[in-house]
């Protein structure tokens, strides 16, 4: 079992709860700040995605029908 430092033989059951208590809910915030930047980041590569697929398209001079059939057709 790990040494308890001064500062936790100082303080109450009551106030290590509390501290614990506290950390517990920064790391949940930090957790949901996290997800969120996870979830921001992977809608901007999609939108990349799709804009380097639209632009293969109109280069390559077919409509996205025809690049659609061709790909099924691969298949």
């Amino acid at each position: 079992m790990p040494r308890r430092s001064k500062k936790e033989i100082r303080m109450s059951y009551e106030e290590q709860i509390q501290e614990i208590e506290n950390k517990i809910e920064e790391h949940k915030e930090a957790i949901s700040r996290l997800k969120k930047e996870l979830k921001e980041k992977r809608a901007a590569k999609e939108q990349a995605d799709l804009e380097k697929l639209a632009a293969f398209v109109k280069e390559s001079g077919k409509s996205p029908e025809e690049v659609l059939s061709i790909l099924q057709n691969r298949e």
